[in-house]
């Protein structure tokens, strides 16, 4: 099993010419549902898509110095969003009154998908990989955890849909949207990878060493470490106390519990499934508290509900590729916790800084929008976003990495 994505990659590229025939005909039946699509419920969002579609490429090739890599994300998101379409015509889904936002929500999926993918294979190829072999290398690494932060989002629309009828069109896109994400990381990003060559990488000093930097910076005495310890946990006590009635709720804590599930099912030791349920819960809780800050009734709009369903979605996913690094290092060669820290850093914290920076211009562009509802959710999404980075590449750090290895022993 452990050579899966090797034998995968392998497997297409002896069989190009013939799977990709197939794979393109199975593309085309999608987007025969285009023909049946409504299109005029989606030309009041299509300047919202487009834009957010265009300045997140441009965005991503700047972080990543590759126009090549950041064409391959505009294909594949651009195509995504064609799919998605074709399908929704097929099952005669028509966009509801907020439509634009189960979009947003595939496109922010895709694009994080996408990004930890490419990431990896960039930072593989600057070791010296074929592209290939790091082809194959971004799918092991990767796809396990896209998978299970696609699940977590698509159950907790689920659960939106559940509780409130109204949102079951919007549940059923996203949940098409992630199907549809999955089978072109596994389908069509092989099939460009094997004949579009990428700029030369290796040597490229971003690439190798991630945000591994970062922990030197953040190697502080083990008194301070104690004393953000103790803060973190009276911050989180009062931030409880404060948001009682919105977050103590049967809903929020079903939620809680699938994603407890979810990730006992793949961690397998409940050390790490509660931290990584405490930093959501963090997260969310540091986004309501910024949100108060607002002089507008964006909360008063914004069922809370619903919000936090937005905000789960970016926060599990930060934190659980962040955590399937940690738990990979430590269940292999790093056993010391900060040695794997210092990996998860390097492999995967430059993915987080991208997603979250191509994330906020999706949300931000929503800021402008008329409807109260939309601009809530950017606000709550933004203040989530930029919460579970603080705390995904600052505060675990300190939290995880006790300071006593030396710069010369990281792996």
């Amino acid at each position: 099993m452990g050579n899966w994505a090797f034998n995968w990659v392998q497997l297409l590229s002896h069989n190009l010419a013939a799977l990709g025939r197939r794979f393109v005909a199975l593309a085309c039946l999608m987007l025969l549902g285009l023909f049946t699509f409504d299109w005029s419920a989606l030309l009041p969002h299509a300047i919202w898509l487009f834009v957010a579609l265009l300045l997140s490429s441009l965005l991503f090739a700047w972080q990543a110095e590759s126009l090549r890599t950041a064409l391959v994300l505009f294909c594949l998101m651009s195509s995504t969003l064609l799919l998605l379409f074709g399908l929704m015509g097929w099952l005669s889904l028509s966009l509801p009154e907020q439509g634009i936002l189960p979009l947003l929500v595939v496109m922010m999926m895709t694009s994080a998908n996408l990004v930890h993918l490419l990431n990896t294979l960039l930072k593989e190829m600057a070791r010296g990989l074929f592209q290939f072999d790091a082809l194959a290398e971004a799918l092991k690494l990767n796809l396990q955890p896209i998978w299970l932060s696609n699940l977590t989002t698509v159950v907790g629309f689920a659960v939106a849909a559940w509780l409130n009828p109204a949102w079951e069109t919007i549940a059923w896109i996203v949940l098409l949207g992630a199907l549809l994400n999955g089978f072109l990381l596994l389908t069509f990003l092989p099939l460009i990878l094997l004949r579009y060559f990428l700029e030369f990488r290796v040597g490229n000093s971003r690439d190798r060493e991630g945000l591994r930097s970062l922990m030197r910076f953040l190697n502080i005495q083990p008194r301070w470490r104690k004393v953000l310890i103790v803060l973190s946990l009276a911050g989180f006590v009062l931030l409880l106390s404060v948001h009682w009635p919105l977050w103590w709720q049967s809903s929020f804590i079903l939620l809680l519990g699938v994603f407890a599930l979810l990730f006992q099912l793949y961690w397998r030791r409940m050390i790490w499934v509660g931290m990584a349920l405490w930093l959501v819960t963090l997260a969310w809780l540091l986004a309501l508290s910024l949100g108060r800050l607002l002089p507008t009734d964006w909360l008063i709009h914004s069922d809370w509900v619903l919000s936090s369903l937005l905000m789960m979605g970016l926060v599990v996913d930060e934190a659980v590729h962040f955590f399937s690094r940690f738990v990979r290092a430590q269940r292999s060669v790093f056993g010391q916790s900060a040695a794997a820290v210092r990996y998860a850093m390097a492999s995967v914290g430059r993915p987080i800084w991208i997603t979250t920076c191509l994330q906020s211009v999706m949300l931000g562009l929503l800021l402008f929008h008329s409807d109260p509802v939309l601009q809530g959710f950017a606000w709550l999404g933004l203040f989530g976003l930029w919460s579970v980075t603080f705390l995904v590449l600052l505060w675990l750090p300190i939290l995880l990495a006790k300071p006593t290895l030396s710069p010369k022993n990281s792996p």
